[in-house]
């Protein structure tokens, strides 16, 4: 048990500093989260799964709120932005469902981030169906 304390206060720092970062960084200023918060609302919304389609890209208008650092005078077509829709959907049918008991919220999404890949970190190593050793292990 001990062997373990190490890596869950490294666990424990992770998700503290992620949190953090979840909080403090302002809207849309994480690469891609417009297209990523689009793809939860389509599936809140419609159900699984968007599809990619013509004008899900305009390089003009994503150019146009980086360079401009999304001000919310130009947040008007955000929905928009939705060229991310060729991702598996396992995430975004949960963050779907987040968003949809948050109404939204941009914060709960991203804290529903940090909690998956906490857990995905904190894993213990596979085991073959023998149980005598990890898998990969020579």
């Amino acid at each position: 048990m001990t062997k373990h304390i190490p890596l869950f206060v490294l666990l424990i720092v992770y998700v503290i500093v992620g949190a953090l970062y979840a909080v403090r960084t302002p809207a849309w200023q994480a690469p891609d989260e417009p297209a990523h918060y689009n793809y939860a609302a389509q599936v809140a919304a419609n159900g699984c799964c968007p599809v990619i389609e013509m004008g899900d890209w305009d390089s003009a208008y994503l150019d146009t709120l980086k360079a401009e650092r999304f001000p919310p005078d130009l947040l008007d077509r955000l929905p928009t932005i939705q060229y991310e829709d060729h991702q598996p959907p396992l995430y975004y049918l949960l963050s779907g469902l987040v968003y949809r008991l948050t109404d939204g919220s941009l914060t709960a999404l991203r804290l529903l981030s940090v909690l998956i890949s906490a857990r995905g970190s904190s894993r213990a190593p596979m085991r073959s169906p023998w149980h005598c050793c990890p898998i990969g292990a020579r």
